[in-house]
């Protein structure tokens, strides 16, 4: 039985609350530092929960130094761009600091910017794992890469692994730490296009590599596109906690049975649902998790979601805490 559920306030949302332009909490300052210095207040005051005051997650930092092209939408999240055009073109790639890049260096000053007025928040700067940074960098090419150039996809997601490990110590760098071994979260939502034999062979050595340089034990993996066969693989590089988000393959009944034992799991409410259903069907679909065995249950809150739908599973959730 779950002992909680985490409402996550997406920054989609706090920026929302806070009547930021998505955009500006991106890119600028003083829309950062609105957002993190009113928003909590307003979740606080909505529903009686708190939040962490952060910058907006931007999942690609490790893409710019390799040539990612981003672009920015208004009120949406940033788009990449394909910018290789041939594979073996990224044994041409200089060899450069993660911070190399304009964009990287405008958000090391926004997060200085806002920690210089008094409010505690990290760096964004997401490190998205070897495969699918190789589907953003080339472009769904690299699926057939994958097929036709084995030995130089698998060069790449080596390259690209040493990119993601880079990157890793150049953020405890930059925040004056020291690289701890204890725990790793991996971020990889386009491996599952892959059947589970290719999945094997060219994403799982990534995971190992990434595992054994940085000593981690605790082992997570966040990934949307995994289908059931998929799951058994995981306890082959000993992941130890794995969130499929909204993926669409997967059933509760599928993460208890096909996860290796032992393995911890998180289920969520799916987030057009929690825009979009009535409290009651919330509920219905809290207690399906609990009913599957769902260590926990997770539910995203994004713009526009309407407070009763937030209020009613903060209140399930609860009600099965106190039971525990």
């Amino acid at each position: 039985m779950p002992t909680f559920c985490n409402i996550v306030f997406t920054g989609e949302a706090l920026a929302w609350y806070a009547g930021v332009p998505l955009k500006e909490y991106f890119l600028n300052a003083e829309a950062a530092f609105e957002v993190v210095t009113r928003a909590p207040g307003i979740v606080r005051e909505r529903f009686g929960l708190e939040v962490t005051p952060g910058l907006m997650g931007f999942s690609y930092g490790s893409l710019l130094a390799l040539g990612a092209d981003v672009e920015f939408m208004d009120n949406g999240n940033p788009m990449i761009h394909p910018c290789l055009q041939r594979l073996e073109d990224f044994r041409k790639w200089p060899e450069r600091h993660p911070f190399d890049h304009p964009l990287a260096q405008h958000f090391i000053e926004l997060w200085r910017a806002v920690n210089a007025r008094g409010v505690k928040v990290g760096l964004s700067f997401g490190n998205e794992s070897p495969f699918t940074a190789a589907v953003l960098l080339r472009g769904p090419d690299f699926l057939i890469d994958v097929v036709e150039q084995p030995e130089l996809a698998k060069a790449f997601l080596d390259r690209l692994t040493d990119n993601w490990l880079a990157v890793r110590n150049a953020c405890f760098e930059l925040a004056g730490e020291t690289p701890t071994g204890e725990s790793v979260w991996l971020a990889d939502d386009f491996s599952g296009f892959l059947k589970p034999g290719p999945f094997r062979e060219f994403v799982l050595p990534t995971y190992a590599r990434i595992f054994a340089e940085t000593g981690a034990t605790s082992r997570a993996l966040h990934s949307e596109l995994l289908h059931p066969e998929h799951l058994p693989l995981l306890g082959e590089v000993g992941i130890n906690h794995f969130d499929p988000n909204v993926d669409q393959y997967l059933t509760v009944d599928d993460m208890r049975k096909r996860l290796p034992a032992g393995t911890d799991w998180n289920w969520r409410i799916i987030t057009s649902h929690m825009n979009h259903h009535t409290p009651a069907e919330l509920v219905a679909e809290y207690e399906e998790g609990v009913g599957g065995g769902a260590p926990s249950i997770m539910a995203d809150v994004m713009p526009e979601v309407p407070d009763e739908n937030v209020l009613a599973v903060k209140a399930i959730g609860e009600r099965y805490a106190a039971r525990d």
